[in-house]
């Protein structure tokens, strides 16, 4: 692969040629994305599963590092005003969320979006390999902050007890993550190879 190449796999949108407008509907709509994610949730108790944690890395990929974080500190503000965008925000309405055994994974999706928007700057997403490492460095972010929040709830065992509930459909939404990516990545490059 040419280093052309690996430029345009880096991250699918290049947020380097985007007028100012460009980039704040680009953060907004991936607000919206997170939202989305929110409400797709399987019932578990005391924390949903939800689709955030693959739409948080997501967005860090397609948005690259900056615009991705901008993304999802603009899904936590309006969650903070009060907002409906949470997976439960009839119970726990603005900042009271952040009283949630959920809270950690809410608090770690900055950090995660921006990491994951790094690796793929940095060429993580030009090989199924490396697209399997990003994802699991962010999760190794977004759970060890996620789990250490619900730890303080619920202590150790019970948080490891619900974390192996988890882990099939979170194996499911790496796979998922993992193919659109590649599958993006193939796309792109039969384009570039035809130009």
């Amino acid at each position: 692969m040419s280093t052309q190449q690996k430029a345009r796999t880096a991250y699918i949108i290049d947020n380097s040629t985007l007028s100012l407008f460009e980039k704040i509907s680009l953060a907004v709509l991936g607000s919206v994305f997170l939202v989305l994610s929110a409400k797709m949730m399987v019932p578990f108790w005391p924390v949903p599963m939800t689709f955030q944690s693959l739409a948080v890395i997501m967005i860090g990929v397609v948005l690259g590092p900056r615009l991705g974080l901008a993304a999802v500190m603009a899904y936590l503000a309006e969650g903070f005003v009060g907002l409906n965008v949470y997976a439960d925000t009839v119970s726990y309405p603005g900042l009271s969320v952040l009283t949630r055994p959920s809270a950690g994974f809410l608090m770690s999706f900055p950090i995660t979006a921006f990491v994951a928007g790094m690796l793929a700057k940095q060429g993580w997403t030009d090989s199924w390999l490396k697209s399997l490492g990003l994802f699991a460095i962010s999760y190794v972010i977004m759970y060890t902050i996620g789990m250490a929040w619900f730890a303080n709830f619920f202590g150790m065992e019970i948080a490891f007890q619900n974390m192996w509930l988890w882990v099939p459909g979170e194996l499911a939404k790496i796979g998922l993550g993992i193919t659109s990516i590649q599958a993006f990545n193939s796309y792109r490059n039969r384009g570039t190879k035809c130009d």
